[in-house]
């Protein structure tokens, strides 16, 4: 995916759609797309924006999260096998 990931950084969604290059699902808010292949997705709301002079500063709140189950122990997200990942 590091071709798709490397435009998706260099083309602006402003002016160009993106949501194709990935197949996508929705969630709990059923307006937040995720990617299928991703091994673990979050879900969030965005609460407040703040601007600062170089970039802005997001807050939210996780709502849901989704994890292939490779990456569960328990039901329970297995942190350890997510940083062997990377």
């Amino acid at each position: 995916m590091i071709e798709q990931t490397d435009y998706c950084g260099l083309v602006s969604g402003r002016n160009t759609d993106k949501s194709n290059l990935f197949d996508i699902f929705y969630g709990e808010l059923k307006t937040a797309p995720m990617i299928n292949s991703y091994h673990l997705s979050l879900e969030c709301t965005l609460h407040d924006v703040y601007e600062m002079p170089s970039n802005d500063l997001f807050i939210g709140e996780i709502i849901a999260g989704y994890a292939d189950d490779g990456y569960l122990t328990d039901d329970r997200q297995d942190l350890a096998s997510l940083i062997l990942f990377f």
